[in-house]
Order: structure tokens, then C-alpha cells, then sequence
């Protein structure tokens, strides 16, 4: 989602991938006046670590 009035912007974006049943992750981000902030939550079989968690 995207909305601007002028020269201003603001948007949020949300991205979900799977893969192989191995590996999960959830990505939102949100942007204003070229700030950038967000969130990714991910969890790995393949590797051994389990579930993660970044800000």
C-alpha cells in the first residue's frame, strides 16, 4: 500500500515466502519522508538454529 500528496510518500509492504517446507519468513516494512523501519520473523529447519527472530 502506497499513498503520497505532494512530494510525500508513505507506504507499508508486507512480504510471506516459504520454502520447501524448510523455511518460513515474514517481512513489513514501512516507509515516511524516506524512513525506513520494519521487521523480518523467519524460522530454518535446514540449518539447525530453529526459529529466529530480528528487529
Amino acid at each position: 500500500m502506497q499513498t503520497s500528496v505532494g512530494n510525500h510518500t508513505a507506504a507499508v509492504d508486507q512480504v510471506s515466502t516459504g520454502v520447501d517446507g524448510l523455511k518460513a519468513e515474514y517481512v513489513m516494512r514501512a516507509s515516511a519522508g524516506g524512513v525506513v523501519g520494519g521487521t523480518v520473523i523467519g524460522a530454518d529447519a535446514g540449518d539447525g538454529r530453529g526459529a529466529g527472530v530480528q528487529q
